[in-house]
This record gives structure tokens, C-alpha cells and sequence, in this order.
């Protein structure tokens, strides 16, 4: 048994020293024959040793290093070759260009018919992307993007893509592409494959291309087949990119989903207006709005006409604000004379209220009175023959004219209802603005009533002037009789009085209140 031990360690050190002898002699035969080395190397942790020295020592050319890795990585070892490369080349430049030279030889591997190859390759490049300067890392990413995703395209079916991907690339892999990786991850997303994770996926690359990935994918994903759901989870991606597409599919959506028979579509939709709406009214919104506003035009257009009287408004609102004095006469052209306003199948908002917002927030404060006033004082001296003509403007006109408030709204008022005098016969308004009340109101009536509050508007300056109301009262009491419809004088004091102390009083409790928490 001691013999057998004895003949053991003697066997050992005579392998040993074998292959130390066949070290020596393959560092020998590198100078002359470096291809030979590099096989003879790539098969034992010994020879793996031999080719770090070889790769460590910078006289060697820098082609013949990225071989040696390349037979290494061909033979299995391709996280060997990395280990390597990290231990034995600590100088950034040099890693940097051995790294480039090897990745060039992997790309014929990484595009072959062998499968293990490919893997190999795959592997070592894209752990080089955190190895490399940043410009070789892009145009690794590209490549590893292109062999990925290369030849899919949208016309693939939804297996197809999943049995490339399967053979080619997981979703951590694709995460490091960064934006080469978008447009691959989209065709995902489209096809619904991996869906939540591509989304989180896109999100994090914060970049034009990744948000314009997640708004395309989606686009694709909702209207590849009947009974997808949109998801609020799936708005608030679409949110979440801030940019103008974002907001354009939202309204795109709405117009799309509105025609759905389906009450999740319904609903969906309902939701993809509001936040829409939302987004617009916020400060970054508006801005967006205003930056883009050629691409939101196409909607504004369309909104103009839809039978949604509140997408009517909203787009009248838009050529306002965005177009001045042009969208003000393109809108007010627009606008559609028919018996949708305040019905509840065509809109949700009160046609007074909206109207009469429009002319104190919208022409008042954006586009001015002064600017718009001959707009309007034209619109109701063009008062045709017959009484069977655009409504919808002249509506308009007369309650703007009333929020206007100045001696030329007055005059032209009166000019108007003075004219009107000689129709025998005059059509009733109320389903256009009181739907819910038959008063039987004429526009002759409504300019009536937009004179009176001119004149009470008049009254309440000289009752300031005379010191017998403060400015809070006046200011109150004007706001309210903006938003009077009443025909008599009487109503309408007693409606803008009332209302305008209950503000007053309302904000003082609320003032008082205030100080007694501090």
C-alpha cells in the first residue's frame, strides 16, 4: 500500500513537469506558429494562464491578442476570455482596443449557422458593453440589435417572434441595448409578448426612442384584434412619455374607442378624454400645445365637426387660443348649426356655461375684446332676409358681446334687436342653449338679455364711482350677470346680488378661518 502511494506522487510530479515542459515549449513555438499555441492553450487552465500573459503583453499585436481570446471563447471558455481580459488588462485604452479587434472576429460566430457559437459570441459581447468606451459600446449595441431583431418586422406572427427570441436574446439582454434596442422591443410590445415588462423596459430608457416605442407598440397592441383591452395602466405609460404623441394617442383613442359598442371600450375612452384633457390644462400641457400645435391641428379639425358638442367647444377653444383672431372666424364658421348642444348623448357640459366661459376666459383674457369686438358687431350686422341661417355664431356673438360689456357691444346690440323688429316670425334657440327649460327663447330675446347686462354692468361702475358699492361687490356682481340668462332686468340683479354676497361672505369664513389656525 506504501509502494502504490509512492508510485501516485511520483506520477504526479512527472505530469506536473510535463506540462511545464509543454508550457515551455508552446510559449517557444507562439513566435513561430501562433495559431498552433493558441489551440494547444485553449484546452487546460495551464494554457489559459499562458494566453492572459499573451493578451497582458502589449508588444503583441493587437489582432493576434483578439485571436487568442477568439480560439479561447470557440473552444467553450467564453467567460474565461472576459476573466482574462479584466485581470491581465487593467489599462482602460487597452482593454478598449482588444476588446474592439475580438469584437470584429466574433461577428462572423454571432452570425453563423452554429448555435453554440453564436451563443458564445452573443455572451462576450455583451459583457463587453461595460467594459468599453462608450462610443464602441453604441455600435456593439447595434450590432447585437440587428442580429436580434434584424429580420422581424410587424408582419411576423406573434409565434414567429417568440421562437427568434427564444433561440436569441432574454429581456435583461435587450434592457442593455438601450435605444438600439427600442425599436426590437416594440415589435414585443405590439405583439403583447413580455408586455408589462417592455413597458417598464422603454419607460426606463427616457429617451425620444424609447417613448416613441411605447406609444407605437401600444397603437399596435390595441388594434391587433377584437377585444383588447385598453388599460389604464397602459394610459398611464402613454402619459408618463410627456411628449405630444403621447397626448395625440389619447385623443386618438377617444375617437376610436367612442364608436365601440363595448362598454370597456366606452369607458376606456371616457378615460383616455379626461387625462387628455387634464394633460392639456396643466402648465406642461399648454406648453406642449403650444410647441406642437401643427401636429394637434388635424384634431382640432375633425373635433370641430364630431357630433360631441363638447369636442365642438374644445376645438373652438383651441383655434382661440393657438390661432387668435384667424381660429376665432374659422371657428365661429365651423361651428355646426343642429340640434346636438346640451343633449346628453352629444355632450356632458352645460352649452350657457361653456359659452359663456369661452367669451370671459378665452376671447377675454387670451385673444382680448378689443381684438375680437368687430368679429362679432360684424357677424350680427350681416343679419340676412330670412331668419333660417347660422345660429351657433351669432349665439355666440351676442354673449360675447355681453361679457365686452364696452359702448360698441352695446350699440351694436341694440342695432340688432332694432333690426330684427321686422321678422314676423323668429325661430326659438332653447334646443341649442336651454334644452332643459321651454322658455321659448328667440335670439332676439338673447340680445335682449345681453343688453341688459351691459347696461347693469354700466350701472354698477356708476354705483363704484359714487362710492356706494365696494370693488369686491362690483367685481362679484359683474361675473355673475355674465352668467345670467334671464330676460328681465329684476332677474337679473336679484341673481348676480345674491349670488355675489354668498361669494363674499363665503370667502370671509374661509379668511377668518385661516387665522385662527395660525
Amino acid at each position: 500500500m506504501l509502494k502504490m502511494n509512492r508510485y501516485r506522487a511520483n506520477s504526479v510530479i512527472v505530469s506536473l513537469s510535463l506540462i511545464a515542459a509543454m508550457t515551455l515549449s508552446f510559449s517557444a513555438c507562439s513566435e513561430r506558429d501562433p495559431e498552433e499555441s493558441f489551440a494547444l492553450w485553449s484546452n487546460n487552465e495551464v494554457g489559459w494562464a499562458e494566453i492572459g500573459k499573451y493578451i497582458a503583453d502589449t508588444k503583441n499585436d493587437t489582432q493576434l491578442r483578439a485571436r487568442a481570446l477568439e480560439v479561447l471563447i470557440s473552444s467553450g471558455q467564453p467567460s474565461q476570455a472576459v476573466d482574462l481580459i479584466d485581470r491581465k488588462l487593467k489599462d482602460a485604452a487597452e482593454r478598449g482596443k482588444v476588446f474592439k479587434a475580438l469584437s470584429a472576429k466574433l461577428v462572423p460566430h454571432l452570425k453563423g449557422p452554429n448555435p453554440k457559437l453564436q451563443q458564445y459570441a452573443k455572451q462576450v459581447l455583451f459583457d463587453s458593453l461595460s467594459r468599453i468606451p462608450a462610443a464602441d459600446a453604441v455600435s456593439t449595441k447595434k450590432l447585437l440589435a440587428g442580429w436580434a431583431f434584424g429580420d422581424m418586422s410587424h408582419d411576423d406572427t406573434t409565434s414567429t417572434i417568440k421562437d427568434k427570441l427564444g433561440k436569441r436574446v432574454r429581456i435583461d439582454e435587450i434592457a442593455q441595448l438601450g435605444d438600439a434596442g427600442a425599436k426590437g422591443a416594440e415589435i414585443m410590445l405590439a405583439k403583447g409578448i413580455a408586455k408589462n415588462e417592455i413597458l417598464v423596459l422603454l419607460q426606463g430608457l427616457k429617451s425620444p426612442v424609447g417613448k416613441l416605442a411605447v406609444i407605437d407598440g401600444l397603437r399596435r397592441y390595441h388594434t391587433s384584434r377584437k377585444n383588447i383591452k385598453v388599460t389604464e395602466a397602459d394610459l398611464g405609460f402613454v402619459q408618463r412619455t410627456g411628449i405630444i404623441e403621447g397626448l395625440l394617442y389619447f385623443l386618438e383613442l377617444y375617437e376610436r374607442l367612442s364608436k365601440s359598442d363595448h362598454q370597456a371600450d366606452e369607458a376606456a375612452g371616457s378615460v383616455a378624454i379626461a387625462v387628455a384633457m387634464e394633460w392639456m390644462g396643466s402648465d406642461d400641457g399648454k406648453t406642449l400645445i403650444k410647441k406642437n400645435y401643427k401636429k394637434l391641428k388635424l384634431f382640432v379639425d375633425r373635433f370641430l365637426v364630431r357630433d360631441n358638442c363638447d369636442d365642438r367647444w374644445w376645438a373652438f377653444q383651441q383655434l382661440i387660443t393657438q390661432e387668435g383672431l384667424t381660429g376665432l372666424k374659422a371657428g365661429l364658421t365651423g361651428l355646426k348649426d343642429d340640434m346636438n348642444y346640451g343633449q346628453e348623448e352629444h355632450a356632458n357640459n352645460d352649452v350657457k356655461l361653456m359659452i359663456t366661459d369661452i367669451c370671459k376666459e378665452d376671447i377675454g383674457k387670451h385673444l382680448t375684446y378689443a381684438k375680437a369686438r368687430s368679429v362679432f358687431t360684424g357677424l350680427l350686422a350681416d343679419n340676412p332676409k330670412g331668419d333660417d341661417d347660422r345660429y351657433v355664431r351669432r349665439i355666440v356673438s351676442i354673449r360675447c358681446l355681453a361679457a365686452d360689456a364696452s359702448e360698441q357691444a352695446r350699440a351694436s346690440l341694440a342695432a340688432f334687436i332694432k333690426e330684427r323688429r321686422r321678422l314676423k316670425q323668429e325661430k326659438v334657440i332653447d334646443p341649442l342653449i336651454v334644452p332643459q327649460h321651454a322658455s321659448e327663447m328667440t335670439l332676439t330675446d338673447l340680445a335682449r338679455c345681453a343688453l341688459d347686462i351691459v347696461d347693469y354692468k354700466s350701472e354698477l361702475d356708476k354705483l363704484a364711482t359714487a362710492k356706494k358699492l365696494s370693488a369686491l361687490q362690483v367685481k362679484w356682481r359683474k361675473i355673475y350677470a355674465g352668467y345670467s340668462f334671464d330676460r328681465r332686468m329684476k332677474d337679473l340683479k336679484e341673481f348676480a346680488e345674491e349670488r355675489a354676497a354668498a361669494k363674499i361672505k363665503k370667502d370671509a369664513a374661509k379668511k377668518t378661518a385661516g387665522k385662527k389656525k395660525k
